[in-house]
């Protein structure tokens, strides 16, 4: 009879849980709005690029569009435009008052989309195109079939789709490879793509193979000066005067080009490494590399611009001997290379953000930033602020100190530093080698044993104390920053990030596609409580918010922003742009930076609050019985009528024992060796 009751009990448990739970999931905050600080207009990858009688349109991951008048001067991000999100524009045309673009919906997902004024857009054909081309009164998109309409083990097929008005579209022809450009001349069409594949035809209907010579992908090509042009990996350009015989090229790069475009009486060319190709005739190529050194993936010609758009947001714009022109606008400087940051940081001074080659940016209002001078050329790993002062830890022991954030002073550590933190006792830096150094000041520095050798990515502090993560599952505490211990994680895979907040450390272990999330309130016992759909590799406390947040690759390959309040149940919200680094809650905001200086804000930032919840760490531990040890048997006491009132972490132990206990056994978390 009791076991009966217990069972009933637990059934109970079960439902209210599930109520709460689906409660809390229908409340959680909407996706936060966010701005672009740096590079500006937008530092989104800008994938496609056209020009049409009023001006010219390009569009970025994401869905962005930018907008310039027809000098192609001044770039601005519109608003007013119906383009729906996606990851990639793939390819973008003008022709007959129409503008046509190829998104990337998802993986393996493309469709078509047309408008007369570049505002109200509509889709079309679905399919993943590549290329499109408007000629002779019509259009022409060339791409390939997507691996579920394949049988498997076949290779991927291309096919090519034609449109008299770029809204209705005739039944694509399919080819035997896949396809990435089109172009036309001396009535003829020719078609680029996999593993040197070229097809040619007089009519968009019969296409037939032609020998290109070459097994490397061709990318682009272009028709000028009686010649076709293709451009591909490895530097590969191949000419033809009839599309159907080809001759290679010596084009004086390694790198690969991705685009090309005949314009001023010239080909253009461009690709990785900011790479750009000139040849009057197709046959003699000399080049350059664009000072900022991001991959370039588009071109567009009106006739007297060329405009050249690429990974890093960045957009060029080159007229007759002019040189090229940046577009874009970034806190380094117009003409040095694009560098990566690592870190962000916040104290009363204001932003601080570190990266590679001794990139440090310095913003006292969170919205224009300037690049700061130091005396390393190291690049910058982690930055914190505390006791009055900011301090960077980079590569060959590189420690920097500032109080302003603006002057800087280098110091010396023992070895390389990958994070730095501020707590009670001072400042705690670790890096390679199981490496953990601490300073009371950020200036004078000393090497504690750490009884590891496993590389540690970060550190944290909290009520507890100091917890340091690394590879091989290595999970470090120290109450003082100098006597450190090894606690069991649960995992052999590497701990990325730690961080505390909320009265609880947690922990990102991302593997394979997912996140395992582990919680500690004391820093010694640790819990997987969650795992999560992408690889988490940011991860953050927001104060004002009272809720961590977290960045990474979700499903699919989307960059997203996760948020938890407890790091049990988490809500995935979408992030305006790829690759962001990390993460900072300051001021009533939240700041992220990442590759090629990118630096994205949510909310209004105040300026002198520091949002570092290690600066609370005085008040009492917290109560053990916050959250349950996931590995406790469930109860089979009797159960209390009411709604729940516990957290969402508490619900989904719970649903999680209660339903283990139905079926007669005990709840387990599986550990993933």
């Amino acid at each position: 009879m009791e076991q009966a009751k217990a069972r009933m009990c637990a059934g109970g448990l079960v439902l209210g849980a599930l109520l709460a739970l689906g409660q809390a999931s229908a409340e959680h905050a909407p996706d936060p709005r966010w701005e672009w600080r740096n590079p500006l207009p937008q530092g989104g990858a800008i994938g496609c690029v056209a020009s049409g009688p009023e001006g010219w349109l390009a569009v970025a991951e994401g869905g962005a569009l930018l907008r310039a008048e027809p000098d192609a001067a001044a770039w601005q991000l519109a608003d007013d435009h119906e383009l729906p999100a996606a990851r990639h524009c793939t390819a973008m045309a003008q022709g007959a008052d129409r503008w046509l673009v190829a998104l990337q919906e998802g993986y393996q997902r493309g469709r078509l989309f047309h408008s007369a004024d570049g505002r109200a857009w509509a889709p079309a054909a679905e399919g993943q195109f590549h290329g499109l081309l408007h000629h002779d009164g019509q259009f022409i998109a060339v791409g390939e079939r997507p691996s579920e309409s394949r049988e498997p083990g076949v290779e991927p097929q291309g096919m090519i789709a034609t449109s008299g008005d770029g809204a209705h579209w005739d039944a694509p022809v399919d080819v035997e490879a896949p396809l990435r450009d089109v172009t036309a001349g001396a009535g003829r069409y020719v078609a680029v793509g996999g593993a040197g594949a070229v097809f040619t035809s007089t009519d968009t209907v019969a296409w037939a193979p032609a020998e290109s010579g070459t097994d490397h992908w061709l990318y682009a090509v272009a028709y000028g000066v009686d010649r076709f042009v293709a451009v591909g990996a490895a530097g590969t350009v191949l000419a033809s005067a009839d599309g159907e015989q080809w001759q290679a090229v010596d084009s004086g790069t390694e790198q690969t080009l991705y685009a090309v475009h005949y314009a001023e009486d010239r080909f253009v060319a461009v690709g990785s490494e900011g790479v750009v190709l000139e040849s009057r005739d197709g046959l003699a190529w000399s080049g350059e590399r664009l000072a900022r050194g991001a991959t370039l993936y588009a071109l567009a010609g009106d006739g007297d611009a060329l405009v050249a758009v690429g990974e890093a947001g960045e957009i060029y714009t080159h007229r007759a001997a002019d040189p090229w022109r940046a577009g874009t606008h970034k806190a380094s400087g117009a003409d040095t290379p694009y560098r990566h940051l690592r870190r962000v940081a916040a104290g009363p001074r204001g932003l601080v953000a570190v990266g590679s080659a001794a990139t440090v940016l310095h913003s006292a209002d969170g919205s224009a930033w300037s690049a700061r001078r130091v005396g390393t050329e190291a690049d910058l790993w982690g930055v914190a602020y505390g006791d009055g002062a900011y301090v960077a830890v980079g590569s060959a022991g590189a420690v920097l100190r500032s109080v302003d954030g603006l002057t800087w002073a280098l110091h010396r550590a023992g070895g390389e530093l990958a994070s730095v933190v501020h707590g009670a006792p001072g400042f705690v830096a670790v890096g390679g080698g199981g490496r953990i150094e601490r300073s009371a000041d950020g200036v004078q520095w000393e090497e504690v044993a750490s009884d590891t050798r496993a590389r540690l990515f970060d550190v944290a502090y909290g009520a507890q104390g100091y917890v340091a993560v690394g590879e091989d599952g290595v999970l470090l505490h120290a109450a003082d920053g100098a006597a450190w211990e090894r606690r069991s994680s649960g995992t052999w895979g590497p701990l990325t990030r730690v961080a505390w907040g909320n009265g609880r450390y947690l922990a990102l272990a991302p593997d394979n596609g997912f996140t395992q999330v582990l919680h500690s309130e004391d820093g010694r016992l640790w819990n997987i409580v969650a795992e999560v759909g992408g690889e988490l590799q940011e991860l953050a406390y927001d104060g004002d918010a009272e809720q961590f947040v977290a960045s990474g690759v979700a499903r699919g390959g989307d960059i997203a922003l996760h948020v938890s309040p407890d790091g049990a149940q988490w809500h995935t919200h979408s992030l305006l742009a790829n690759q962001v680094r990390s993460l900072v809650a300051a001021g009533g905001a939240l700041i992220g930076v990442g590759d090629y200086e990118r630096i994205l804000q949510a909310g209004a930032y105040e300026a002198g609050e520091t949002g570092q919840p290690h600066e609370e760490s005085e008040t009492p531990p917290p109560d053990p019985a916050g959250l349950p040890d996931v590995n406790a048997p469930a109860a089979q006491a009797g159960c209390t009528a009411g709604a729940p009132q516990r957290t969402d972490a508490i619900l989904l132990t719970l649903v999680l024992s209660a339903a283990l206990y139905l079926l007669g056994g005990r709840p387990r978390v599986r550990l993933r060796r």
